[in-house]
């Protein structure tokens, strides 16, 4: 931007007119590149402060959350391997076509 509006030699009109217009063009593309990274910051903060980025979590909660997907994932296969109607141990029986 400041290499356009640099005086070299004499210039005419048309010659001022082509620096103004790429000044123009610079200084907006600036505002634009300054107006998402703005968005992004904002989005970011958004994430962080509703829980989608959480930064603070302990290892240990971590831990134990994934411990629990792997035994309702088995719980789950176990469930789909089964027959339609089959009793489960405990004696209740297994939930056919509700929803």
């Amino acid at each position: 931007m400041l290499a356009h509006a640099r005086e070299d030699a004499p210039s005419d009109y048309s010659r001022a007119a082509q620096k103004e217009l790429a000044i123009k063009e610079e200084s907006s593309a600036l505002v634009t590149t300054a107006q998402n990274m703005a968005m992004l910051v904002r989005d970011l903060q958004e994430l962080w402060l509703f829980g989608s980025l959480d930064t603070l979590t302990d290892p240990a909660d971590e831990e134990e959350g994934r411990k629990k997907a792997l035994e309702i994932a088995a719980l789950v296969e176990i469930l789909a391997k089964r027959p339609p109607g089959e009793y489960m141990e405990d004696g209740n029986a297994a939930l056919e076509g509700e929803t």
